[in-house]
């Protein structure tokens, strides 16, 4: 070996070296920027003398992608890399350069997530060797980290090569005030391999010892030698896997208070932290600990969860959560990092959780399709029993309903539902790392009855999935919504009472707020059909209600002016059908209503008309005005029995013609239209009968409409 350089391409600064293991320097040139857009290309030249081959290792950091191009193999590519997990490694056989992905599209500072990695490059030409290995290194500081590994080739691959039997040994010098750390990322010794280390010329420790996740150990002393006996075998999945170091030593520098809750994804933790941050568990509760984030130097810095009793939780990796009861009435939550490798640090939170001991509850399952949530969406807490049973309103007139249940209960700790009806057990669910949805429909039953049950973990401190569960209830109804737009285009809308089913909901809305008039006969009937207004449908009162409705005259209905844009008519289940009521909904805005002058027909000559003329049983006379915008007017002869209309002698001036909206027989929402105009009203006869009972003129500005008419027998 006569060329090794460790390169470092930096995404955060607290991840920067760039240590240079033949002159022992570190080289400001080869120091890395943050990848602009996410990428960095590096070309890497091994030397010309043959065999010369690169060994590439990523000894820190955490990434999305980082790529090796080989211009003689198809390369490699690693995803997702979390160094305190993984152990990458590659044995290049021709030129290559390297790519590398961020996590975030960020372009010259780290994002939200931590984004960072330290890589290590070096020329070999023995395929045998143990990289680093006969090459003494003196370290300066602890931002110099050195990888050491029984094989160049990856230390988790399998392979055909075959490595002799070999002693391999390496050598390092610590500087003053500080302790050598080894951190075996990953070993798996063949039969007859070791590992040990030698301080000062002493006595060999044995460290060898299986692992696939970090292990930590820090050894006092000024020289080093570890020695490591390869065994002859093939390439496979034995070897092992460190990276060298060294921290201040304990008699020189002493941890220092931190808050626990630090994350800083550009300027990493301090090292040589430690905090403690102390929780209660209140009576009658859980508290949930929940470690979303922890990028933290694994098996060196150390989160923890201790209590009472000297119980204690290490914290191995983010979304790991942990719920607390009344066994641990105190706990803390302890960090500790020690002298290097600061990486970004952790989030956690902690919630309490209520919790419902035994108990039955009676859930009443709406006729109307509405939809009824029950259940521990938020968590629940250990040694639950919990009974619900859904029941059918007893005015629904079918027994068909769905539930849809959502669950992700806890698999260590056996939490179940079960579901059943009068028919037998209909669904049974345990535990699940994963959040599912089942749908059942439940048909010609009026109930169902869930029970659920969750476990007490033997040791109260146990590492759990998070679990909850919810379910949404509702009934089937066969009568949809009817759901109306009012606008400039339908500034009106007529609805007969009749045609609306037991619960069912006419739901009208409008650009503006609306005026709603109840036309014919009121009668207590109406006490089971309710009014709602706005968009959450909050309820107002029946529409027998003479607080909320003006009272009706002889020739004026009911009256209500709405306070918002949309308002909901409501049949329940036990009302009775009306085939008296027509109900009327105006945007209040687009157009004034007429001056009429004068008319009879039970009232007074004035110069006012009701919004709503509802005339009774004889002959009328009245003419309608526009003056500077054109009018409306409206009749409705729906009164105790729906009646025709009779035009008697229409006369008008309009030049423009007078549209006229009227209600189809019965069916009123359905409206034919015609026009008069002073060009053809001589086409209508002297007893022209409107085809309908409800009546809306809009008559031009500076025109008018007189109309002489009468009530003819009611519609059969």
């Amino acid at each position: 070996i006569d060329k090794i350089r460790s390169m470092n391409k930096r995404m955060a600064p607290h991840m920067r070296s760039s240590f240079n293991a033949i002159t022992g320097a570190f080289d400001e040139s080869v120091k890395g920027t943050p990848p602009k857009g996410g990428k960095k290309y590096t070309m890497l030249s091994p030397n010309n003398e043959e065999n010369q081959r690169l060994w590439v290792t990523i000894t820190n950091g955490k990434m999305s992608k980082f790529t090796v191009h080989d211009d003689r193999s198809p390369g490699v590519l690693w995803r997702y890399i979390d160094m305190n997990k993984d152990v990458e490694t590659y044995f290049a056989l021709g030129y290559s350069s390297i790519d590398v992905s961020s996590n975030d599209s960020s372009s010259d500072t780290p994002g939200e997530k931590w984004n960072a990695f330290q890589a290590v490059i070096v020329s070999i030409a023995d395929q045998t060797y143990c990289p680093f290995s006969n090459i003494p290194i003196t370290f300066e500081n602890s931002e110099t980290f050195i990888p050491i590994s029984s094989q160049v080739f990856s230390i988790k691959g399998e392979g055909t090569a075959i490595l002799p039997n070999r002693t391999c040994s390496w050598s390092f010098t610590v500087p003053d005030g500080h302790d050598l750390k080894v951190v075996v990322r990953y070993a798996n010794y063949y039969q007859g391999e070791s590992l040990n280390i030698q301080a000062d010329g002493g006595d060999a420790v044995d460290i060898t010892s299986n692992t696939d996740s970090p292990i930590k150990n820090v050894f006092q002393g000024k020289n080093f030698i570890i020695t490591h006996q390869r065994k002859t075998r093939i390439v496979s999945k034995y070897g092992f896997y460190a990276v060298i170091s060294v921290i201040p030593n304990s008699n020189k520098n002493q941890q220092k208070e931190q808050d626990s809750s630090n994350f800083d994804p550009k300027n990493g933790y301090n090292n040589l932290a430690n905090s403690r941050r102390n929780f209660t568990v209140s009576d009658g509760t859980n508290t949930r600990i929940s470690v979303d984030v922890l990028d933290i130097e694994a098996g060196c810095d150390e989160l923890t969860i201790t209590s009472t009793g000297n119980n204690s939780t290490v914290i191995q990796k983010g979304g790991t959560t942990v719920r607390l009861d009344s066994r641990t009435p105190e706990f803390s939550l302890v960090w500790a990092s020690d002298g290097n490798n600061k990486q970004a640090g952790f989030i956690y939170e902690v919630d309490t959780i209520p919790c419902t001991p035994n108990s039955v509850k009676n859930v009443p399952i709406p006729c109307d399709g509405s939809v009824v949530t029950d259940g521990f969406p938020q968590g629940y807490c250990t040694g639950q029993k919990n009974t619900f049973n859904f029941i059918m309103d007893q005015n629904c007139t079918y027994l068909d309903f769905t539930l849809a249940i959502t669950t992700k209960l806890i698999p260590e700790l056996n939490d179940h539902i079960k579901l059943y009806t009068k028919d037998g057990i209909i669904y049974e669910k345990g535990g699940s790392s994963n959040e599912m949805t089942t749908i059942l429909n439940v048909v010609g039953n009026d109930r169902a009855t869930l029970e659920f049950e969750s476990g007490i973990p033997t040791n109260p401190m146990e590492v759990t999935l998070e679990g909850h569960w919810n379910v949404n209830v509702s009934s089937f109804n066969p009568f949809p919504p009817i759901n109306v737009s009012l606008g400039f285009d339908l500034p009106i809308y007529h609805y007969n009472l009749f045609n609306l089913r037991e619960g069912q909901r006419l739901i009208v809305s409008s650009i503006i707020y609306m005026e709603f008039f109840i036309v014919g006969e009121i009668t207590d009937v109406l006490k089971r059909y309710n009014l709602y207004e706005g968009s959450e449908a909050n309820f107002i009162s029946s529409l027998y209600s003479n607080k909320t409705f003006s009272k009706p005259s002889p020739i004026t209905p009911a009256f209500y002016m709405s306070k918002t844009t949309v308002l909901t008519i409501e049949r329940s289940y036990d009302a009775e059908p009306t085939s008296n009521i027509v109900l009327y909904f105006r945007a209040s805005d687009p157009t004034p209503y007429c001056k009429v002058d004068p008319f009879t027909d039970g009232g007074r000559d004035s110069d006012f008309f009701p919004q709503v003329f509802q005339p009774v049983d004889s002959f009328s006379l009245l003419q309608a005005r526009a003056d500077n915008y054109a009018c409306l007017m409206t009749i409705v002869t729906f009164k105790w029995t729906p009646r025709q209309l009779i035009l008697l002698e229409p006369e008008t001036n309009a030049t423009d013609p007078v549209l006229v909206f009227a209600g189809d027989k019965g069916v009123v929402n359905n409206l034919t239209f015609f026009a008069l105009s002073k060009d053809n009203v001589g086409e209508f006869n002297d007893t022209f009968t409107l085809p309908g009972t409800v009546f809306t003129f809009i008559i031009p500005k500076n025109q008018k409409l007189d109309i002489f008419y009468k009530n003819s027998q009611g519609i059969r």
